[in-house]
């Protein structure tokens, strides 16, 4: 899971653009990830599933 900072995430992402805040725990069901104290989440925009290892984004949504 990653914060990115557009709204829109792409199926490329750059290192600039994401903060790295936990592994997926599970392809399926309800899940629930703590956001560091420290991160400013004004600097974000959405919430991602992301694989690094193939640059693939699987799906967003936008941070309200």
């Amino acid at each position: 899971m990653i914060l990115h900072r557009d709204k829109s995430v792409t199926s490329r992402i750059g290192e600039s653009d994401y903060l790295e805040i936990a592994p997926l725990k599970s392809f399926s069901g309800t899940q629930r990830y703590l956001i560091p104290e420290e991160v400013d989440l004004s600097q974000y925009s959405s919430l991602a599933i992301w694989c690094r290892q193939f640059n693939v984004t699987f799906g967003y949504a936008n941070l309200s």
